[in-house]
């Protein structure tokens, strides 16, 4: 253990909470260079490397929060809020047991802790599948039409076919996971979040009978870590460009729409390189 830079202690609390063969241990512990990991959406190297120019990197542009809301029963999954600026993560929050009206506090109290002056308005990107989160965007929609309010809010169904690649991705889930990873990649800088890391090391990429790009299904993710993987979840909300209205209806006239009304959408993503392998661990 080198002076200063780690305990005893957290050597331990790292081996007990990845593994001794882990490579979480092996580059955080051992100091082995980290190296790409086959079949991984998010790789260590490209997860430390995120975490590693945190500090240097700087917070430019509008102020963005991913809300991946859970029921009030305490029991279940957490609530996860993350929020960014540009190519910055500026906080990573959780709470258990939230009503409609709780999720609204926090994320009011989020967006005044971390706005830049009393005119910005934040934009929050809420996963609304499910009748929690279903309640979570209604109540909080009507809340940003008020006047003066922080804040507009958009909805995503992580479940729904693709929209903006659907030639590659099945779900929009997927899309996320390829947002995040390209967010990432191209400078993103990510809080050093134990249970963020270890969700992002868990997901893995795989071909759909149909030949689509696929991350780990929820329900096996569930069964890997024990849990939902909220703070994930939050922060790829958190990273994904929202469509205006305008946007989206044009999206209805494209041509290469399928039956289900969704297409792709050419130049939507800002972070789009074309030598970028979705499948690639970085």
């Amino acid at each position: 253990v080198v002076p200063g830079l780690a305990t005893h202690h957290w050597v331990e609390q790292m081996v007990a909470k990845y593994g001794e063969d882990s490579a979480f241990v092996r580059v955080r512990v051992d100091g082995e260079f980290p190296v790409g990991e086959d079949g991984k959406a998010f790789s260590i190297a490209l997860i430390t490397e995120s975490e590693e120019r945190w500090h240097e990197t700087e917070a430019a542009g509008v102020l963005q929060v991913g809300v991946d809301p859970a029921g009030e029963s305490g029991t279940g999954d957490e609530t996860a809020m993350s929020a960014r600026r540009g190519n910055k993560q500026l906080a990573l929050r959780r709470w258990r047991g939230l009503t409609e009206h709780a999720h609204a506090v926090h994320l009011l109290g989020l967006i005044e802790e971390l706005r830049e002056h009393p005119r910005e308005r934040a934009i929050v990107v809420l996963d609304s599948e499910g009748s929690v989160g279903a309640k979570v965007y209604s109540h909080l929609s009507e809340l940003s039409s008020r006047p003066g309010s922080t804040f507009e809010v958009h909805r995503v169904r992580a479940g729904d076919k693709a929209l903006r690649e659907p030639m590659t991705f099945d779900r929009i889930r997927d899309e996320l996971a390829h947002q995040l990873y390209l967010w990432m990649k191209q400078g993103g800088a990510l809080i050093q979040d134990e249970q963020l890391e270890t969700e992002l090391h868990t997901l893995e990429w795989e071909r759909g009978v149909t030949g689509h790009s696929k991350i780990t299904p929820k329900k096996q993710l569930r069964k890997a870590l024990g849990r939902s993987p909220d703070s994930y979840d939050a922060t790829a909300l958190s990273v994904w460009p929202v469509l205006s209205d305008v946007e989206l209806e044009e999206t209805k006239d494209h041509d290469d729409f399928d039956d289900d009304g969704h297409g792709h959408l050419d130049g939507i993503d800002p972070y789009a390189d074309d030598d970028i392998d979705p499948y690639g661990a970085w």
